[in-house]
């Protein structure tokens, strides 16, 4: 394969040879190539800065459309066609619970009546799963000594509860 020769440039006139350029037109073309360093780095620093604001704007975006996401999972995940009997049922907890503070789930089960005592474990298993879809409203704690679950209101629940003003009665 041949060797393409190409031509090499220089910055100063080639047209006369054996013509060496003077210091001074040396330290012309010396200063106008630092301006052009100067200016070409105030680019990049430019360029660079923009480059930031874009990633914080995205950084931004992304942060909002994960809150978005998780807004609307947790909305999916709440099951929001509560039935009619589960929102009964909910409402007999938020009394229990005003009156009482912390109940465990076997005294929660006995006060709303879920079955049978064969059947009422199981079933507050299942009622449970809709009580962990709504941490704004309750708290369920795991007792350290024995096997046990508490379920208890979360303190801006309940305050919104006291300010309602409602009598709440028991049967």
């Amino acid at each position: 394969m041949e060797a393409i020769d190409e031509p090499v440039y220089t910055v100063f006139d080639i047209s006369t040879p054996g013509k060496v350029p003077d210091i001074e037109t040396l330290i012309n073309i010396i200063e106008n190539l630092k301006d052009d360093v100067r200016s070409l780095r105030d680019e990049v620093e430019e360029v660079n800065a923009l480059r930031c604001r874009d990633i914080a704007a995205i950084g931004a975006q992304l942060a909002i459309l994960k809150e978005q996401f998780s807004t609307n999972n947790n909305t999916a995940q709440k099951g929001c066609n509560v039935g009619q009997i589960t929102h009964e049922r909910l409402n007999k907890l938020d009394k229990v619970l005003l009156q009482h503070g912390m109940k465990s789930f076997s005294d929660i089960s006995k006060c709303l009546e879920l079955g049978t005592k064969s059947t009422r474990r199981q079933n507050m298993t299942q009622f449970s799963k809709v009580l962990l879809t709504m941490p704004d409203r309750y708290e369920i704690q795991v007792s350290k000594h024995s096997n046990q679950k508490y379920v208890r209101l979360v303190p801006s629940y309940l305050r919104h509860l006291n300010k309602s003003g409602v009598v709440w009665d028991i049967d």
